[in-house]
């Protein structure tokens, strides 16, 4: 499974279950006209405006991002791993 068909298919979960919550919201009793608009409104807007948020969040951020050549990453690692030897408190 390749990463657009698990994009899709997360897409396809989000407004399935977007779906069943607004229509949980429309048929409770408990709410107003107006509190039922609000919240089916915020059910549809909060996975929209997390997506461009998250989304813009990538793109700033892809200009400061350089991957590691294979090797240099194993550099790091053990380097990393050395030092947390170093520093490790003497004791049981």
């Amino acid at each position: 499974m390749d990463v657009h068909h698990l994009l899709y298919d997360l897409l396809i979960a989000i407004a399935v279950l977007d779906v069943l919550v607004s229509l949980g919201v429309a048929l409770h009793r408990g709410y107003t006209v107006r509190q039922k608009i609000m919240q089916i409104i915020l059910v549809w807007l909060l996975p929209v405006l997390s997506g461009v948020v998250f989304g813009l969040f990538l793109i700033t951020q892809r200009e400061t991002f350089r991957p590691m050549p294979r090797n240099e990453e194993s550099d790091v690692s053990r380097q990393i791993a050395h030092m947390a030897m170093q520093y490790r408190p003497n004791g049981p």
